[in-house]
């Protein structure tokens, strides 16, 4: 397609040679590519055509450009992002799950589950449970891994932790759940679900707010395809 309308709006050329005009455009060192992807690393989203013209402009029309969360996250897509860029220093082989504690918009702590200090961490063999295949029954009373919201708590104590919002990549566990309220914090917001029938009802009864933050996108790139 990209070769017919090159044809039709320059001169005609042979495809070998197109497509060799095209790399080097897109692909090579200096000239168009050197420009293009230098404005790509500065650029906060890049919109990728890869069918029709038509499919494009009409995709196009899909996209809120006027919302100014295309441009600039909301707080909690910002602390999510936050919380799951902190969740890839998780050492877990099971789940890795990040968390932030912010209270007033300010990052009070950051934590990610893995083994406690001065044990072998659980990529290393340090967790039996996590490092089980499911063959033999092993309970989850010998998971020695703490949680992301653990962590948060535990690096800033109970009393800094009133009032806070905590912002984790899965929702927490009936444990997690009832240190953070034990902590005082006030509100969850999370992105990726896990079993919570527990976990809410408590929630609910210590009037802790339960919010989860969707649609949620890592990706710099908004692919129109």
């Amino acid at each position: 397609m990209r070769y017919k309308n090159f044809c039709a709006s320059h001169y005609e050329l042979p495809l070998e040679k197109f497509v060799e005009f095209d790399d080097n455009i897109n692909c090579g060192l200096g000239g168009y590519a050197t420009e293009i992807n230098n404005a790509i690393i500065y650029a906060d989203h890049v919109i990728s055509n890869v069918n029709t013209k038509d499919d494009y402009i009409n995709k196009l029309k899909t996209v809120n450009f006027a919302d100014d969360e295309a441009l600039r996250p909301h707080w909690d897509t910002y602390f999510l992002q936050v919380a799951e860029l902190v969740g890839r220093r998780s050492n877990c082989i099971k789940r890795a799950v990040g968390a932030v504690l912010v209270k007033d918009r300010q990052i009070l702590s950051t934590g990610y589950n893995g083994a406690p200090f001065g044990i072998p961490n659980c990529n290393k063999g340090g967790c039996v449970q996590c490092a089980s295949t499911g063959e033999v029954d092993i309970s989850m009373d010998q998971c020695i891994c703490l949680h992301a919201e653990q962590n948060v708590v535990f690096e800033v104590g109970v009393s800094k932790a009133l009032n806070a919002t905590i912002y984790s990549t899965t929702f927490p566990c009936l444990l997690c759940t009832k240190a953070l309220i034990q902590a005082g914090v006030c509100r969850i917001v999370y992105y990726r679900e896990y079993d919570k029938e527990f976990s809410m009802e408590l929630c609910k009864k210590a009037a802790v707010k339960v919010e989860r933050h969707s649609p949620f996108i890592f990706s710099s790139y908004l692919k129109l395809s």
